[in-house]
């Protein structure tokens, strides 16, 4: 699942102001930084390993417009999956910390 970085931070930001605390003394766009250098490492190393298929599924599109995403998904596990019933899991009014 690809989404935006800086949405997780704020997300993980506000969940963690939630329950009394702090989760970093870094400013965000550092914490941002090194998820984004962590992710393209990994993204780096998946290309790179001859027994791994990844699928990369748009988070914004998925809550946008979730049945092209839910119909790459069965595909790509095989195409037995319930696709109506993985959409009627997507709730976009979950989706609240966005970018936009």
């Amino acid at each position: 699942m690809l989404r935006d970085i800086a949405e997780v931070v704020r997300s993980q930001e506000k969940m963690i102001g939630r329950l009394g605390t702090t989760a970093t003394d870094a400013p965000a766009e550092q914490v941002i930084g090194l998820f984004k250098k962590h992710l393209a490492g990994i993204q780096q190393w998946l290309a790179q390993q001859p027994n791994f298929r990844v699928l990369y599924v748009q988070h914004r599109e998925l809550i946008k417009n979730p049945r092209p995403s839910a119909e790459r998904i069965n595909e790509f596990l095989g195409g037995k999956l319930d696709v109506e019933k993985m959409l009627a899991c997507v709730d976009p009014s979950l989706h609240r910390e966005r970018a936009d």
